[in-house]
């Protein structure tokens, strides 16, 4: 009993306190309130990184996220990605089937990292520049674009016909790889052994062009004589005897001479000048440089009325080193190409009088030259423009052809030069510190081998680093030859 009116009493209570609810003021209800739009900043671009190369056709792109003064309600994003600044419209998307240069997605929630990412769907254009941005939106509210970055997609090669174009820096090629190469990411491809190389084939003859490509780890002095670079053939026979060939070189420590660079294009014949370009003996001797391991140097060939190659340190927009055109000779003679090399000697200031050249390698034993002619070509190298014939030298001791040589004297080190021998003729040319550089040239003929050579040379050059001090002439000249004795007079006969 006590409980029911317990109850009773509580359900008069609750009654009344409706009835109070609903009597009372009259006014009408108000209406609830809008919350206000919310104010959004722009995010910020955290990667890629301003043009950054992507080894990828469907890069995730990543924003540090935006921020706003309603603490409530979900964020998402809106991103953007196009091979134009207007975002409106593609300027390439016709150029390769199959691939987007304009892509976006709206409603990619807020990371809850502090990071929003978002990756597309669908592959991008390859070897593009694109540029990106994004928003945040917040019911509806939607904040300002970011600042606008740029990205490189992946870089895809293809070889068709009248292009070839190989990027290597994602571990794959479009050619073959030729002996040991290993593929260092960002890089290239390494070549491991001075016999291997990337072959490409190509799928028609191209007449003129430009044939490119950056190059690293090329260091002065460095194995053989006529190292390549790059060449190009007709066919896939023997590249040395090729008829149609072309040949870049950076010769090592065994060139003629070291460290230059240079090059040969056949159309055809080998003893033909109006079809063989390669320049001139001098120009050669010009061209000599001290490349560093650890730079990138970009190697340009462009052929058609002329064959031309060039050489930058530093990439394509490098330190312009060698830039070397040759036309071919109306003269098809080695007579005119010794002719063409005498006068570039002459026109640089090196005096010729006594020197007689009668073939462009060197070897032949009808060449005579001067120690004067020499030691002028040694002056040379204290110009700019030719620094690189005194730095390409060999040292005593330390590098190249002196590496063996002079070891344990006071020479070792301090001597660079450049040797020559044939059987029964050595030569030495170079510079030596003595307090002050000493620049010096020496011939020595007779009848010797290569042993006995390289200690006459080293004998010579001992005395030279001796100077201001003159050397007695017996040591600088041969002996005379003693003169033969007359027959004795008969004596007089008895009549």
């Amino acid at each position: 009993m006590t409980h029911r009116i317990l109850a009773q009493g509580a359900a008069a209570a609750a009654l009344a306190g409706l009835i109070v609810a609903c009597g009372g003021d009259k006014s009408t209800p108000t209406t609830p309130t809008t919350p206000a739009a919310a104010t959004l900043t722009s995010p910020k671009l955290d990667s890629p990184a301003a043009n950054a190369q992507m080894d990828s056709l469907r890069p995730t792109l990543t924003v540090q996220n935006a921020t706003s003064d309603q603490p409530s309600g979900a964020r998402t994003y809106e991103f953007q990605i196009s091979d134009s600044t207007s975002f409106t419209s593609a300027t390439t998307s016709s150029l390769i089937t199959g691939f987007n240069a304009q892509v976006g997605k709206t409603g990619v929630p807020e990371g809850t990292n502090g990071k929003t990412s978002w990756t597309p769907d669908a592959d991008l254009q390859p070897t593009t520049l694109f540029y990106w941005r994004a928003r945040a939106v917040q019911g509806s509210a939607t904040g300002p674009w970011s600042d606008t970055f740029t990205f490189k997609s992946k870089l895809v090669g293809f070889n068709r016909p009248g292009e070839l174009y190989d990027p290597l820096i994602h571990g794959e090629t479009v050619g073959e790889i030729v002996g040991s190469g290993t593929f260092i990411p960002g890089k290239g491809v390494q070549l491991n052994s001075n016999t291997s190389y990337v072959k490409y084939l190509l799928p028609q003859t191209i007449t003129n062009g430009e044939f490119s490509m950056d190059v690293e780890g090329l260091r002065a002095n460095g194995p053989g004589d006529k190292a390549k670079v790059f060449g190009m053939q007709q066919g896939q026979d023997d590249f040395i005897t090729n008829k149609y060939r072309v040949d870049i070189q950076y010769r090592g420590a065994a060139g003629f001479p070291p460290n230059a660079i240079t090059f040969r294009a056949l159309y055809g014949s080998a003893d033909d000048l109006d079809v063989r370009y390669e320049p001139d003996t001098a120009t050669r001797f010009a061209s000599v440089f001290a490349l560093s391991p650890a730079n990138t140097y970009h190697w340009k060939a462009t052929w058609g009325s002329e064959f031309r190659v060039q050489v930058r340190d530093g990439g394509t927009n490098g330190l312009l080193l060698y830039n070397v055109g040759v036309k071919s000779s109306k003269d098809g003679s080695t007579g005119a190409g010794v002719a063409a090399a005498m006068a570039k000697l002459s026109e640089l200031g090196v005096p010729m009088a006594g020197v007689t050249l009668v073939d462009g390698s060197g070897l032949a034993r009808d060449n005579r030259v001067t120690c004067r002619a020499l030691a002028y070509t040694m002056d040379l190298g204290v110009r700019p423009e030719f620094k690189a014939l005194l730095d390409g030298l060999s040292v005593a001791g330390v590098s190249g052809t002196l590496a063996d040589e002079l070891i344990g004297t006071g020479l070792e080190g301090k001597l660079k030069g450049k040797t020559g021998f044939l059987n029964g003729v050595t030569g030495l040319a170079g510079i030596v510190d003595v307090g002050r550089p000493l620049r010096f040239a020496l011939v020595v003929n007779g009848n010797f081998g290569e042993t006995a050579a390289i200690r006459i040379r080293g004998q010579l050059a001992q005395i030279i680093a001796r100077f201001p001090e003159a050397p007695s002439p017996d040591q600088l000249v041969p002996a005379p030859v003693a003169p033969t004795p007359l027959p004795p007079t008969p004596a007089p006969t008895a009549p």
